[in-house]
């Protein structure tokens, strides 16, 4: 995305500002890891194309997001009946694409400022934890131990079983 979102002319804040809207939309969303990565794809295609298609708008961004369509008619002040041939004239861009990520993520402020309280304090519980527990490994002369059970963990990560658990949460 980030690749993509430079090519078009975004500020690396411009970027970031997209990706955080992106990833609270999802998040708030309760969207699947396909559906997650269905938007993104779309994000990326858009940018890459340099301007908002149907394709794109209602067969992948419709599809996962509810009302994005509509809302990215009301983002840009645009009527909804004029939206398709706006479309076919090639006259959206990225920086209609901008604003309805902004708007659609604003929707969620409230929600997701719950969720995120939540959410960090859980990992910074589950960071202090861990770090306590860390160092009480490297204290105990384990490090070899270590570095073999984390070596461990990594290839879960990156394998099929983290996938598969990541999925299951």
């Amino acid at each position: 995305m980030a690749v993509a979102a430079r090519e078009v002319g975004l500020t690396g804040q411009q970027t970031r500002q997209l990706f955080t809207d992106i990833a609270t939309s999802v998040a708030a969303g309760n969207l699947s890891l396909d559906d997650s990565e269905g938007v993104f794809r779309a994000m990326v295609q858009i940018m890459g194309k340099a301007r908002v298609q149907a394709e794109e708008l209602r067969g992948q961004l419709g599809d996962r997001l509810p009302a994005a369509v509509s809302m990215f008619a009301k983002a840009n002040n645009i009527a909804i009946t004029e939206l398709d041939g706006l479309m076919k004239k090639g006259e959206l861009g990225v920086d209609e694409l901008v604003k309805f990520a902004r708007t659609y993520a604003e929707q969620y402020g409230p929600v997701m400022e719950e969720v995120t309280d939540r959410m960090q304090a859980s990992m910074n519980r589950a960071r202090n934890e861990y770090n306590d527990w860390l160092r009480t490994m490297l204290n105990s002369g384990n490090q070899t131990k270590l570095k073999q059970a984390f070596d461990r963990i990594a290839e879960f990560f990156s394998g099929d079983d983290g996938e598969k658990f990541a999925e299951s949460l």
